[in-house]
């Protein structure tokens, strides 16, 4: 499995060279790049932008692996407002072009929200409701996805939204298309739960996953912790991973956003890659 980290998880007055290099020192060989609305790699990128993005990184030894976003959070594609529908459909048919030309094989897609926990305004979507947006939404992907060949990959995530490993194993074999896949993350699933037992009913769906850690006694979103300060069984998990043929990338998504939490994320990725 390939080591990796998020770019999310640098500190915010980096550019991409200073992240990538940031990256080799902390002895990450890869890194997953994020496309934000703004910000130093965003929707706004060109074709140009991605071949300049590539070469930087194939100068530093760096390999990129997916393509991450949270755009959806802003332009929800199961919102009640149409309008917002239809910008996540354009933002990510637009991301799924820039993931072809960063030379990258995969996209992290959040499909839609019944509640968004940490955002008061976002509107509660009935459950059923929002299962036939996401699935109209991924359609609408699916020409983008196999003229570029790019995996779409079903997050789990914090959404009030395909809760378990049955219903998303349903949604993702709805389409019956090898371009739909499943993002897996470890730390989020643990409040709802067991990551090993996601990852045995998943199996061959898995194409990308998210290393993170959770502590159950924490509070909500502040139990996300430094890795191996939690309650994720990485060991079960790793045992899960190859039981499933996964040989991709970890890639670590961690917080703060600082020069000691990629060091300590590193060592601690190092493990785990090893169990």
């Amino acid at each position: 499995m390939i080591k990796s980290i998020n770019l999310w998880s640098f500190p915010a007055k980096l550019d991409l060279e200073g992240c990538f290099k940031m990256a080799k020192q902390m002895g990450f060989p890869a890194v997953e790049m994020t496309c934000d609305l703004k910000g130093r790699f965003n929707i706004g990128a060109s074709e140009e932008d991605c071949q300049n993005v590539r070469r930087m990184a194939h100068q530093m030894g760096v390999q990129l692996t997916s393509l991450a976003s949270g755009i959806a959070w802003t332009y929800c594609p199961t919102s009640e407002q149409a309008a917002h529908r239809e910008k996540a459909v354009e933002s990510y048919r637009r991301m799924i072009q820039i993931s072809r030309w960063l030379g990258v094989d995969s996209i992290l897609v959040v499909p839609g929200a019944v509640q968004i926990p940490w955002d008061p305004k976002f509107k509660p979507v009935r459950y059923d409701t929002a299962y036939e947006r996401a699935a109209d939404f991924i359609e609408k992907l699916l020409p983008f996805a196999e003229k570029y060949q790019i995996r779409v990959c079903i997050e789990n995530v914090w959404n009030h939204f395909l809760m378990s490993p049955l219903e998303l194993c349903d949604f993702v074999d709805s389409f019956d298309h090898p371009s739909v896949r499943v993002y897996f993350d470890v730390g989020n699933v643990l409040r709802f739960g067991v990551p090993q037992h996601w990852i045995e009913i998943l199996g061959k769906r898995i194409h990308r996953v998210h290393v993170k850690d959770y502590k159950l006694s924490g509070n909500w979103l502040q139990g996300f912790c430094p890795l191996f300060e939690g309650d994720v069984p990485f060991k079960e998990v790793i045992s899960a991973l190859k039981k499933a043929g996964y040989d991709r990338s970890l890639t670590a998504e961690v917080n703060p956003p600082t020069e000691a939490t990629l060091k300590a994320a590193s060592k601690a990725l190092d493990k785990i890659v090893k169990m």
